[in-house]
């Protein structure tokens, strides 16, 4: 009923393999919808608020190279506010 690992015990229940004996675990589930939310809407106070993280640091640390492009789109956004203003 439960497995040692890392010298931890889990709950194998919550533990699921797939085909070529991956574990599919509570953690990875919560890690993979931390990713999606990224990816989707990018980091923001509501993924650490949903993802329970303490800080938007731990966040922006955990998903923040998922958005590798987040600084180009941003300089160009601003660029064109820039460009309409002036």
């Amino acid at each position: 009923m439960y497995a040692a690992n890392a010298g931890e015990l889990q709950h194998d229940m919550l533990q699921a393999k797939d085909a070529l004996g991956h574990v599919l675990d509570f953690h990875s589930l919560h890690h993979i919808c931390g990713v999606r939310l990224t990816m989707r809407w990018g980091v923001s106070k509501t993924i650490q608020k949903v993802m329970r993280h303490s800080s938007i640091s731990l966040t922006l640390a955990t998903y923040g190279h998922l958005m590798p492009d987040a600084e180009r789109d941003v300089d160009s956004h601003f660029s064109d506010i820039m460009a309409r203003m002036m």
